[in-house]
């Protein structure tokens, strides 16, 4: 199984075949999984560890794999006492071509109806839009389990909050920059409400804001210093 293209695969598929950000990332947890164990066509692994890896609480968890089940993402067979589940990764890639040949065959029908067509155009919109706003979630959640292990669902919570208000690029931007710091969580979020009571809601943004804090710094140092050695306070500057 080819990794990279098992992942753009299963991206595309999402399009028509959409999924919770749960299932996102208990499929995301599988593949990883099975990466290591060394592709192979059937696995076990304990709901335990699953759940560990994906950050899903055991309610959640079983829904998230039953809908993958559903859609044909995977399949898993449940034994009798302790033992773990046997799962099987169903490949998106022939899935993915055979949804390309009908959606060409879709696009060349709806010129012939102009008001289906509009139907189906505001469709795929909304269609798309949903599958980012997963994608963006499911993507924070498994960067997060990586830099925090274990969320709790008041962490996801507080995620969520931020990709509502802030979008996923910068979520990620403020928990790389924890990471770096060797920080928790708790200290992205209180980079992220700061870039919220700012208004940035793009990199863009974000380094102009760095801009500005490194200026100030330097502005800071070359002022005089009181008796205490500290400088003096500038009561104009409040951007921090």
């Amino acid at each position: 199984m080819n990794y990279l293209k098992e992942i753009n695969a299963f991206y595309d598929q999402l399009e028509l075949n959409p999924l919770s950000s749960s299932g996102i990332a208990l499929w995301h947890t599988l593949m990883h999984i099975n990466n290591k164990a060394g592709w192979k066509e059937q696995f076990t692994v304990a709901a335990s560890v699953l759940c560990m890896k994906s950050g899903l609480k055991e309610g959640t968890f079983k829904k998230a794999r039953n809908e993958l089940k559903q859609k044909n993402y995977i399949d898993f067979m449940s034994r009798k006492g302790n033992q773990s589940a046997i799962y099987i990764i169903n490949s998106n890639l022939s899935s993915n071509n055979d949804r390309s040949s009908s959606h060409n065959s879709i696009g060349s029908s709806d010129h012939s109806d102009s008001h289906n067509g509009s139907a189906l155009v505001k469709q795929k919109r909304n269609e798309t839009e949903t599958k980012h706003n997963e994608l963006a979630s499911a993507r924070v959640y498994q960067q997060a389990q990586k830099y925090f292990l274990n969320l709790s669902a008041k962490d996801q919570d507080l995620l969520d909050s931020y990709i509502d208000d802030l979008g996923g690029e910068l979520v990620l931007e403020a928990m790389d920059r924890a990471q770096q710091n060797g920080a928790r969580l708790k200290y992205a979020a209180g980079i992220m409400n700061d870039w919220y009571r700012k208004g940035i809601t793009d990199m863009d943004a974000v380094r102009r804001d760095d801009e500005k804090f490194e200026s100030y710094k330097q502005q800071r140092q070359s002022q005089p210093k009181t008796a205490n050695g500290m400088p003096d306070y500038d009561p104009q500057f409040d951007g921090f």
